[in-house]
């Protein structure tokens, strides 16, 4: 505020309960679309908060690679210069929209992130883990080395499962969230 800006809170809901919750009350807005939300749960419910409190609502991507940006929109009715979109913001101007990012694009930068990492990775798991865990997780990590290839129809299945899993988490965490 101190330097004109608008405060937004972002995924007030996460799954990993790492966001502002009801604190996002305090903000200007509140991001109701999280296109990289684990789960659809809380999206729904920091939209619910917004429309309870008459919060003006926002959108975004939340990208952690090229490939992820524009999957959350935030539509304004202002004018196309700085201070008519931050007074459309404060105002309540907004309309946010989205599609969730793609699982194959989850996919994808989840492998990237490991070939990038696989040496601290690696450096992990001989440091954290022995016995069978330490054996498995060396071999799972060394998976990535072979993609593309066939093993890629195991981390597609991998993919849908871990977001089938989140989705079933949050099914039993949000309700109890506050």
């Amino acid at each position: 505020h101190e330097q004109a800006g608008v405060a937004i809170a972002p995924h007030p809901f996460d799954i990993d309960n790492k966001g502002l919750g009801r604190l996002s009350l305090l903000c200007d807005a509140i991001e109701t679309f999280n296109a990289l939300n684990k789960d659809k749960l809380s999206n729904r419910k920091a939209l619910k908060l917004a429309e309870e409190h008459a919060k003006p609502k926002t959108a975004g991507s939340d990208a952690h690679c090229l490939e992820m940006l524009g999957y959350g929109i935030t539509f304004l009715r202002a004018e196309p210069e700085l201070d008519s979109v931050l007074k459309a913001i404060r105002k309540g101007n907004t309309y946010a929209s989205g599609r969730y990012i793609p699982v194959n694009v989850l996919k994808e930068w989840s492998i990237k992130r490991l070939l990038y990492s696989y040496p601290d990775v690696l450096e992990y798991i001989y440091e954290n883990y022995s016995g069978t865990k330490k054996f498995i997780s060396e071999k799972l990590l060394s998976l990535v080395l072979k993609t593309p290839g066939k093993v890629d129809y195991f981390f597609n299945i991998l993919a849908y499962l871990g977001i089938a899993g989140a989705t079933l988490y949050s099914i039993v965490k949000t309700p109890f969230r506050k």
